[in-house]
């Protein structure tokens, strides 16, 4: 049970972990300040319960973190986590508390982001910082349980068939990859988390083929860059997360050299940092479909915003993230039914 300062009460949702014998709660504050959390075991406080929190204003900074090594772990195996700044670069730090000293290190991979990796020497409770210019990011900081050290689980013998790098779908089509742990060892139960450009969580669908195949699929349903988190008994696979690109696919209602691009979002007077936009005008072009990318120079997709006029246009909002060149790819594909 979670009560406000004032005495208001806050609903808390609560999954069950039953091989690992672990309740988890989660509350959602609707207001900055002190809050206090109760926990009874048969009508009984538990140990150091009320447990008072502090809860401070949303953040703005733009900074997001995710991935499996800000959710669990086991000791002595390497918690990872992605981190994309958004252009907010400033003043990025991380900072680990817990049972046994832990350093973290972070490597730049380009395009604003980072992979971060730490690797706690014994189980227990451990708290993740997320910094930017010296405040926490949105939901640091982390808090998870690492748990024992598993000696027969082997996360990096996992393997993911069917997903290339940075690969290329139309929104709305089903994407199938599968996951090996026939080398992985005892624990290796696989988990598939799959992120939207926004870090709203998307259905997926795992399906156990064999002992150790799993079939993992799902459809999203919005456009932009897809994370998808894969770990083996809480911890990262090898390339996880893995990035996929989801283009936009509309039906137009006589050929593609009918089609226009123009706006200001084409032209020569683009900033980076600064929304713009152009229009695809596809009015007079016959039967078909509509795919639409935006990539700076060295392939890296930008994020787009896709908005239907309904009169056989469409806009298309985006932000540059920094300097430099990029292109557009618009497609027309006739022959739609």
């Amino acid at each position: 049970m979670c009560t406000l300062a004032v005495g208001r009460l806050l609903p808390a949702d609560e999954t069950v972990d039953s091989l690992k014998r672990r309740r988890t709660l989660l509350y959602r504050p609707q207001t900055a300040g002190k809050h206090e959390v109760e926990l009874k075991y048969e009508d009984d406080q538990i140990a150091k319960s009320p447990y008072e929190v502090h809860i401070e204003q949303r953040t703005a900074s733009r900074v997001r973190a995710f991935g499996p090594g800000l959710e669990g772990g086991v000791a002595k195996l390497p918690g990872i986590f992605y981190v994309e700044t958004n252009g907010d670069t400033d003043g990025l730090g991380f900072s680990i508390e817990g049972p046994s000293k832990t350093e973290i290190t972070c490597t730049d991979v380009g395009d604003g982001s980072a992979v971060v990796r730490y690797t706690p020497g014994e189980p227990g409770i451990y708290e993740v910082n997320v910094l930017s210019r010296s405040e926490h990011i949105k939901d640091s900081p982390f808090v998870l349980m690492v748990d024992p050290a598993n000696d027969h689980l082997r996360p990096s013998a996992v393997r993911v068939l069917g997903i290339e790098p940075d690969a290329i779908f139309s929104k709305g089509d089903r994407a199938i990859f599968q996951i090996d742990t026939s080398d992985a060892g005892e624990g290796a139960l696989p988990r598939v988390k799959l992120l939207d450009s926004q870090y709203a969580e998307v259905p997926v669908s795992l399906t156990k083929k064999t002992n150790d195949l799993y079939e993992c699929s799902f459809q999203p349903i919005s456009t932009g860059r897809h994370y998808i988190n894969v770990s083996a008994g809480g911890v990262a696979v090898p390339g996880s997360p893995f990035m996929v690109m989801f283009f936009v696919k509309v039906r137009e209602a006589v050929d593609a050299s009918q089609v226009r691009v123009y706006g200001p979002g084409v032209g020569p007077d683009v900033r980076s940092q600064q929304p713009t936009h152009f229009i695809i005008d596809a009015k007079g072009a016959g039967p078909g479909e509509v795919e639409v990318a935006l990539s700076d120079r060295e392939g890296s997709a930008v994020d787009l915003d896709v908005l239907d006029n309904n009169d056989g246009s469409f806009t298309v909002r985006y932000t540059a993230p920094r300097p430099g060149a990029y292109q557009v790819t618009s497609l027309f594909i006739s022959g739609c039914e």
